[in-house]
């Protein structure tokens, strides 16, 4: 069982929460969809908890601000967490996060953190609209299955069948003979109205996935906010989850 995650932004509590439950599940390994960092207070305690264990993982367009790599369509908010986030990294972190590729191919999926249309792969939005287009962009030759993050919200989008945006919880088979691309859900960022952590599970053998929404400590991870002195904007997105 393979736990796919996405958009931590170093909400640690959550991340914690998220990683138990996956643990329990069963699962043995993670893919990361990238923004391990960004908007919340704790980026240290997320990067050491994943170091924990195996993974394959993208970067985001929150870890490459952090790194001082770009991010130009962040706004001011995001602009300004990032340069705090890039004050609390250690060389250890930067190394983790710098060693992160945009694009990863893997036998049983494509991962990406933004979509397939953009030459980055970390920018770019995969919504009702623009799926079609990054169905076909994911592998025009041949059905392939493809993950992606960044909209904070689970979806599944399968060529030419009709869409399944802000999924519930509970298990969907992924098609063998079509191109699918699904996202897991916001891990420390839900945008989607439910307050609670969102990841999925893969389970190779059945070829299904499993969106999991998981409670934890919100407060906890409000009150890191304000103790940093991030902008209390932060601390009311997640309290409202959007």
């Amino acid at each position: 069982m393979i736990a796919v995650i996405a958009d931590i932004h170093a909400n640690r509590t959550a991340l914690d929460a998220v990683l138990t439950t996956a643990r329990q599940r069963g699962a043995t390994r993670l893919l990361v969809l990238g923004d391990v960092v960004g908007y919340h207070a704790e980026p240290v305690a997320c990067v050491e908890l994943l170091a924990g264990w195996p993974l394959d993982a993208v970067i985001g367009n929150h870890d490459l601000g952090a790194l001082g790599l770009g991010d130009r369509f962040a706004n001011r908010i995001a602009s300004a967490i990032q340069a705090w986030t890039a004050t609390q990294l250690t060389a250890a972190e930067r190394a983790f996060l710098t060693a992160l590729p945009r694009r990863l191919e893997l036998e049983w999926c494509i991962a990406v953190h933004g979509c397939f249309t953009h030459p980055e792969s970390v920018i770019g939005y995969v919504t009702p609209v623009t799926a079609e287009a990054n169905l076909a962009a994911l592998a025009p030759a041949q059905p392939r299955f493809g993950l992606f993050g960044h909209s904070h919200v689970p979806a599944l989008h399968v060529r030419h069948e009709r869409d399944r945006f802000a999924l519930a919880e509970g298990t969907y088979k992924i098609p063998r003979t079509r191109s699918a691309i699904m996202n897991p859900g916001s891990v420390g960022q839900p945008r989607d109205g439910d307050v609670r952590a969102s990841f999925a599970l893969f389970d190779p053998e059945a070829w299904t996935m499993e969106i999991v929404r998981v409670p934890y400590d919100v407060e906890a991870t409000v009150r890191a906010v304000l103790a940093a002195g991030l902008p209390d904007e932060v601390a009311t997105r997640l309290r409202e989850a959007r």
